[in-house]
């Protein structure tokens, strides 16, 4: 089955090849032949082995001129075509690639429409093997408050594919809204984990680092509310190259909230979603994405997987919730409110 799939791919990778080679044999050939035809004599003698030995051909002067100039058009079209034919393909694929979205689409789209549209098709990079694995665990409630809270560590792995033809310049980022819900401690970024470049930074690392970027200004001013942490990194073309990204982070909720996340850039080919919990609670996902999605109870009660396929475009998302189950005896339910804000992995 890989066979038959590659096989496809590599045809791709072909025929724009093939269509190089064939281009640059045919100009040669025209330059060739039009030399030729401008060094054509108008009198030539030609030497026979037979009587009579000798020839002399001549051509017409109105037709060794018009051969003649014939030769000069092919020499110049050849010239012309080899000096300029990059910097036409650039222009023209330019001015098609500017209009392509308007005329796709088959009507006027507004500005502000059409800038995200063409923002979502210049991306460079797709992520891959997208996998979040949350893991709750019930704290008991602290000095002062009568309820307890949840302490979710999430850990998120994925791979980083630049689908352009040389390597270019990704910002990994990880971040987390900051809390300030009383009675609980404040989310924090646990790890960053990036093998190739290497990087390995744990919670110390990661907080000196995003409070250096808000003393120097250097930090996102749209993550103003999150710990954040940005790493630019070199990306080599291809998925055998894909760059493998961990990140792991600390959330506290009360035990009524619930987890809502965005997807952001890059856009990410399916996702995995991981839940392990104690038994008596219940989980409930949503996703932004429209394919069929699977769920799992593998690893027995307290264990749920979701499997989501297709395409997550930036600002596509999911959120769960979660309850007690009421069924169970001296058990309160609890019902799910949606926290706000986002975080990146």
């Amino acid at each position: 089955m890989a066979a038959d799939e590659q096989k496809p791919a590599d045809a791709r990778k072909r025929v724009p090849e093939e269509g190089r080679w064939k281009f640059w044999f045919t100009l040669s050939v025209l330059f060739g032949l039009g030399v030729l035809l401008m060094l054509l004599p108008q009198e030539a003698t030609l030497h026979l082995p037979f009587p009579p030995h000798t020839v002399i051909l001549q051509i017409p002067g109105w037709l060794f001129e018009l051969v003649n100039k014939l030769g000069d058009a092919l020499v110049i079209a050849a010239v012309i075509a080899f000096a300029v034919d990059t910097y036409v393909k650039r222009a023209l694929v330019s001015e098609v690639a500017r209009d392509a979205v308007r005329f796709a689409v088959g009507y006027a789209l507004p500005d502000d429409v059409l800038h995200h549209v063409q923002h979502i098709l210049r991306l460079p990079c797709v992520r891959h093997d997208l996998d979040f694995r949350y893991e709750f665990r019930e704290v008991p409630a602290p000095a002062g408050h009568s309820e307890g809270y949840f302490e979710v560590t999430c850990t998120t792995s994925y791979a980083i594919e630049n689908l352009t033809a040389h390597r270019i310049s990704f910002p990994v980022r990880t971040s987390i809204q900051n809390s300030d819900l009383p009675g609980l401690p404040q989310n924090h970024l646990y790890r960053l984990h990036i093998p190739a470049v290497p990087i390995d930074w744990d919670a110390e690392d990661l907080a000196a680092r995003s409070a250096q970027a808000k003393a120097d200004g250097t930090d996102d001013p749209n993550y103003r509310a999150y710990t954040t942490v940005t790493e630019e990194v070199k990306v080599p073309p291809g998925r055998d190259n894909a760059l493998q990204v961990q990140t792991v982070r600390v959330f506290y909720y009360r035990l009524e909230d619930s987890i809502f996340l965005d997807l952001l850039q890059p856009p990410s080919m399916g996702l995995n979603l991981h839940v392990s919990a104690a038994s008596e609670y219940i989980f409930d996902a949503s996703f932004g994405s429209g394919d069929k999605v699977t769920l799992t109870h593998d690893d027995g009660p307290g264990s749920w997987d979701w499997r989501v396929p297709g395409v997550h475009l930036p600002g596509s998302h999911f959120y769960f919730t979660w309850r007690r189950n009421s069924t169970q005896p001296g058990l309160t339910a609890h019902s799910g409110a949606v926290a706000s804000g986002h975080a990146q992995p």
